[in-house]
Formats: structure tokens, C-alpha cells, sequence
């Protein structure tokens, strides 16, 4: 992503119920928290009262100290619904609507953004809500505490001869300008040290007052110094700390330039894409006991990219309140969402979850589920969890809805991983050229009964049987494909040799008996018998050296579909998620007689097709 698409391929509108949701429970939170007679809850639609007891937090705060800060601001939406939470916190304090509107925008919003039009669609947006609260608003001198971060390039120093003589506010302008290369960019990620930046733009009236005219101090009162007062007054506000941080971060994972190597050097553990970096970063952002929320794709909760980001929220932080949407509900982008909050201290206090990935029809379905499970707490999809139980589970996932006795058999269960090999296989790196159905090459040129990889070093065969995934299918088929293995893979390897993509990954079993699936799936894996064939990237492999029977029929149960729905809800089932699965070992001659007959059924399927290549007759016949 280039530096100046990542404004336009960054921005998506955050639909309204969400955003209320977010402030409700981030803004709306915070003051209720500290003022146990507020009246504010009957007037948040979308307040998620805790599972438990509210926790009354004994700290004395004003209307004024309810600061927020949007870090990605965009066209101001959070910010204007938090104008509205505002002002009735303002009301409760006796406030009118007309004295309490430039208050809050002299004290209370604030907000960032890289692109300097969302900045002022922001800006427009938040002086007409004021606006509408206070008819002379546009006659004071207010203005929104808002910033299109500028970044310093092009401008190598601060300091002129003559006019900038106090050496210690010249060390912050050159910190400024040093700070802020490339911030179109990088943006609100940056850490900014704390600086008295207040004294610094003083300090630059001063100047300008007392220079000297010439064209030298020209160009400095013209160019420099506005630029300088725009960076000190977006790194006093990078600087500060917020009682809440509620954005809708950009999601992007393929960075360039500056920005990629800004966020892998100062962001590695979160680095899997930017909305985790915000993510981690808006703690720095946030008081003690504050409120972080957010809109974002849900991988975070689940894939092992984001294990590290998962580790720190459940080890230091609390999550409040989670919404995990259906896969498609968001029409903005296709990406599948969440909304949540994450309060900026460890509680015991079990979170909020509703789950709606079954509720399909976009977000305003998505919406009157979200008001139904508050009213209704029994409805169903409404969860309580603590964010302890999560670290019991493989990876970490944010699997709220899982049961205490599921937990326990990850607690008390083997890993399938500790009892034998799971396994991802051969990556060809040229489909087309090493792979072909079996019926596109000549029969006489396949070998189907290679029991060993070392077999298949003489033989004059060029095509062995591959498993690659496929279609649903349970116990046996999907046995499409045949690859060029001749001579041990010889052109696979010399046409991959030195190149990234090509893995010849475990060939130790290859044409070994063991247990094969899809990785990627629609909803429910299947687990077929595979023997004498290659196991492909596509189709992951467990190879037991015993009790084959018994993994099978675990994994084509629907007890294993939930213990993997719990570790990758997002449809991909790598070897690392089979592996991680608890297997309580219960040897029973039963169940290894009714899977051979499911083998035997399922395979005297497949072949009663002439896709099959142990095809004889069609059973009509």
C-alpha cells in the first residue's frame, strides 16, 4: 500500500449502532462507574450492564476530566455521538446545553487523523453539533482540539541565527521535526516523548516578535513556524492520557516503506496488521482504568498471528463487552467484524459477549440482536466469561462461549500434537505444471501402490497419487489428483530450488497410512483414510503409528467440530489447530469396527464413479 492510497483504502464508515455501542460502553461506562446515582444508563440504548454487580470505582471526577480521544478520527462520527453522551453527563452537573457545548470542545474531544480532508469533515461535523446545542458557538473563538498530523519532511531544521536562541526549546524543535518524519504514514502510532510544548509555542511568538526583517526570517514565520506550532500541538496531544480511546483503526497488513519498518521495529509481537498495532497502542493513549473501544476484524480473537496481542490483553487488560458479528454482516468492506471494550486494568469481573454469527441480513439484524440480548439476558447468544478461562485453551483464543467442561478437557485431555505427528505436506509452487487429475495422463504412467518414498527412486513412473483437500468428505475420496514425483520429486526440486515457495515439507511419510483433511473448509471439517499417496499444503496430515481408527472417529465427531470451532472459528483448519485438540485415550474395539465400516461404505462410494480410479461398474448395473 502506497503512502498515499492509505487514507482511501483505509477509511470505512462505522456504522452508527456501533459506534453508540462503543461510547455507551467506553464513555457512558466510565462516568456511571464513578457516580453510582447517575442517572446516564436509561438514557445509553446500547449500556451493557455487567453479568455481575457494577464495580464502583471511588474516584471523584467532572464533566471536564471525561476526555476522549479518537486516534483515527476520520469524519468524526464517534466523535459527535460522544458530543451527544457528553452533554448529558454535562447535564447532570447542572450544566445547561448552551454553556456545556464549548466546554466540550474546549476540554473533552479530541481527535487525530492522517488525511487532512477527513480532518475537516471532522472538524465541520463537530462544530455543527455544537453548533446545534449553541447558537453563538461560531462567534467565540473555540475551536475542536482536532489534528491532520503533518509530518516534518522536507524541513531539516528548526533553528535560525538571529531569531531561535533558546537552546532549550531549540532541542524540542529539532526533536519535533525529527519525531515526525514520515508521519503521513506512520500517524497516531508514534510515541511521542512528553515535551513542555505549551512554553514551545510561546516560545515561537517570541521569536517572530523580536526577529529581524529579512527574507530569512520571512520564510521562517511563514513556513516554519506553522508547521512547528502544528507538530507541537499534535505531540501535546499524542502525548496526553485519556479516560477513554474509542476509534475504528485501519486494517492493513501489507505495508511499505516507512510504515512497515516503523511498526515491525517498535510494534514486532503486534505487528500482524495495523488495526493490532492501534489496538496495542491506544493503552498508551488511555488512563489507568480507562476504556479502549473498538471496531475490527475478529481474527484477532482466534488466529496465531495475534497470539501475542491476545496474551497481553487477558494477562494485564480486561475485556468488557465483545461483539462478534456474522461473517458477512458488514457491508462496508468484506471483512468479518467485532466491536468491543477493553478496560485499561486486570479485573475479575467476567465480560460480556453476544454472538451473532448465526443471525444473518446485515447490520441492522445485527443491531436488534444486539438490543434484544440487553433486554434479555437469557436470550440465548449472550455469554458471560472471564478472560482467565481463555489461557486454558491452546493459543489463547477469545473463546468465550466455550463450557466448563470443555475447558476441562483441554485442562485434562492430551494434545493430539503430544501423542502423534500432524503434519502439513508438498508445496509445488507450480500447480499447473506439477499436478494434473489422474485421468489427464497416461494410466500405464501412474504408480498406485507405492508403500514407501524410497520405492518410488527407480521407478519408471512420473505420476503418484496426491491428497490435496477437496470437497466435503468424510472417511474416504477425494482421490482427484496425481503430482510428478519421479526420481523423488527431481523437477519439483530443481524448479523450486532457491525459490521461497516451493516446500518439500515431511516426505518421511509420504505414502504413509494416516488421516487427511481440507485446510480450508466452509464450516465443518472432514477427516478421510489416505495410504500410498502424497499429502499436499492443501490437505494437512496426523500420522499415528497406532490407534488410527480412534483419531478418526474423534475427529468426525461433532465433540471435536466444537473444540475446533472454540480454536479456529474462522474456518481454516491448520495442522497447529488439529494438533492442539485435548484426546482423552479410551480404547474401544467397538468404535474401530463401526469407523472400518464407515471406510468401507464411504469408499465403495467413491468408487462406484468413473471419477474413481478404482471405478469397475456403476452399481445400477
Amino acid at each position: 500500500m502506497k503512502k498515499a492510497d492509505i487514507p482511501p483504502a483505509t477509511q470505512l464508515f462505522t456504522t452508527e449502532w456501533v459506534v453508540k455501542y462503543m461510547v455507551d460502553n467506553s464513555l457512558g461506562r466510565y462516568w456511571i462507574e464513578r457516580n453510582p446515582q447517575s442517572k446516564l444508563r436509561e438514557k445509553l440504548e446500547f449500556f451493557v450492564t455487567p453479568e455481575s454487580e457494577m464495580v464502583y470505582v471511588d474516584e471523584a471526577v467532572e464533566p471536564q476530566d471525561m476526555t476522549l480521544l479518537d486516534p483515527c478520527m476520520g469524519s468524526g462520527h464517534v466523535l459527535v455521538y460522544a458530543f451527544d453522551v457528553l452533554i448529558e453527563i454535562y447535564k447532570e452537573r447542572g450544566y445547561s446545553e448552551v454553556d456545556a457545548a464549548p466546554l466540550i470542545l474546549e476540554y473533552n474531544l479530541f481527535g487525530l487523523d492522517i488525511d487532512d480532508r477527513a480532518y475537516q469533515l471532522a472538524y465541520f461535523a463537530v462544530m455543527m453539533k455544537a453548533r446545534s446545542f449553541s447558537r453563538r458557538i461560531l462567534r467565540t473563538k473555540i475551536t475542536p482540539n482536532l489534528c491532520a498530523i503533518q509530518e516534518s519532511n522536507g524541513t531539516n531544521s528548526f533553528i535560525l541565527n538571529g531569531v531561535t536562541t533558546d537552546s532549550k526549546m531549540n532541542v524540542i524543535g529539532e526533536y519535533l521535526l525529527d519525531c515526525f518524519r514520515h508521519a503521513k504514514e506512520i500517524g497516531s502510532i508514534k510515541i511521542v516523548e512528553s515535551q513542555d510544548f505549551a512554553d514551545f509555542r510561546h516560545y515561537m511568538d517570541e521569536c517572530e516578535e523580536s526577529s529581524q526583517f529579512n527574507m530569512e526570517t520571512v520564510d521562517w514565520a511563514n513556513r516554519i513556524k506553522p508547521l512547528m506550532q502544528k507538530l507541537a500541538t499534535q505531540a501535546d496531544y499524542m502525548t496526553r492520557e485519556f479516560a477513554v480511546v474509542a476509534t475504528n483503526p485501519p486494517y492493513l497488513n501489507k505495508m511499505e516503506s516507512h510504515l512497515k519498518e516503523f511498526v515491525v521495529n517498535e510494534y514486532k509481537l503486534y505487528s500482524g496488521d495495523l488495526f493490532s498495532v492501534f489496538m496495542y497502542r491506544n493503552f498508551g493513549f488511555c488512563k489507568s482504568g480507562g476504556y479502549s473501544a473498538f471496531m475490527s476484524p475478529f481474527v484477532w480473537m482466534f488466529i496465531k498471528t495475534y497470539e501475542n496481542l491476545r496474551n497481553y490483553i487477558i494477562g494485564c487488560k480486561s475485556i468488557a463487552t465483545l461483539i462478534q458479528m456474522e461473517y458477512s454482516a458488514f457491508e462496508e468492506a468484506t471483512v468479518p467484524i467485532c466491536s468491543f471494550v477493553l478496560k485499561n486494568s486486570k479485573e475479575t469481573q467476567p465480560g460480556v459477549y453476544f454472538k451473532l454469527s448465526d443471525f444473518r441480513g446485515g447490520m441492522d439484524v445485527q443491531r436488534d440482536k444486539v438490543l434484544e440480548a440487553i433486554e434479555n439476558p437469557q436470550c440465548g447468544y449472550r455469554y458471560a466469561a472471564s478472560a482467565d478461562n481463555y489461557a486454558k485453551i491452546p493459543g489463547s483464543p477469545v473463546a468465550y462461549w466455550v463450557s466448563m467442561n470443555m475447558l476441562h478437557s483441554f485442562a485434562s485431555g492430551e494434545n493430539l500434537g503430544h501423542l502423534t505427528d500432524v503434519k502439513s505436506g508438498l508445496s509445488t509452487t507450480n500447480n499447473d505444471l506439477f499436478l494434473k487429475y489422474w485421468h489427464e495422463v497416461s494410466i500405464s504412467n501412474i504408480s498406485f501402490d507405492t508403500a514407501s518414498i524410497e520405492e518410488t527412486e527407480n521407478k519408471k513412473e512420473t505420476w503418484y497419487p496426491i491428497a490435496k483437500g477437496g470437497e466435503y468428505r468424510k472417511w474416504y475420496g477425494n482421490n482427484d489428483f496425481v503430482v510428478n514425483w519421479k526420481y523423488n520429486g527431481r523437477d519439483i526440486r530443481n524448479a523450486t530450488k532457491g525459490a521461497a515457495g516451493g516446500r518439500i515439507v515431511s516426505p518421511e511419510f509420504y505414502f504413509a497410512r494416516l488421516i487427511t483433511w481440507s485446510g480450508i473448509s466452509s464450516g465443518e471439517p472432514s477427516m478421510r483414510i489416505s495410504q500410498n499417496a502424497i499429502f499436499g499444503s492443501g490437505a494437512k496430515a496426523l500420522i499415528p503409528s497406532k490407534d488410527l481408527l480412534q483419531y478418526l472417529a474423534f475427529l468426525n465427531t461433532c465433540i471435536a467440530l466444537k473444540y475446533l470451532q472454540a480454536i479456529s472459528p474462522t474456518l481454516n483448519y491448520e495442522a497447529g489447530h488439529i494438533a492442539s485438540l485435548p484426546f482423552l485415550k479410551r480404547k474401544n474395539e467397538q468404535i474401530d469396527n463401526l469407523v472400518t465400516a464407515n471406510i468401507s461404505i464411504s469408499r465403495a462410494d467413491w468408487d462406484s464413479f468413473e471419477t474413481s480410479w478404482d471405478f469397475k461398474r456403476h452399481t445400477l448395473i
